[in-house]
């Protein structure tokens, strides 16, 4: 695989933004309402998550990766 160091950090990231939504839910949850105040942050990662997604499938020529 010739573009292998770029799909490897491309799911690195992927995976490390994984791990900032509890953080996120964690620091913007409002108890009296159970919910989070900052579903817009929530939002953005989780586009830029899907996004990383898109490159790393470009990486592959659109084929499918295992996961």
């Amino acid at each position: 695989m010739e573009k292998g160091k770029e799909l490897a950090l491309l799911n690195h990231l992927r995976a490390s933004l994984g791990e900032v939504e509890p953080a996120i839910l964690e620091a913007y949850w409002n108890e009296e309402k159970q919910s989070c105040s900052r579903q817009d942050l929530i939002k953005k990662v989780n586009l830029i998550i899907s996004i990383l997604c898109m490159m790393m499938w470009k990486c592959l020529g659109g084929e499918k990766w295992k996961r």
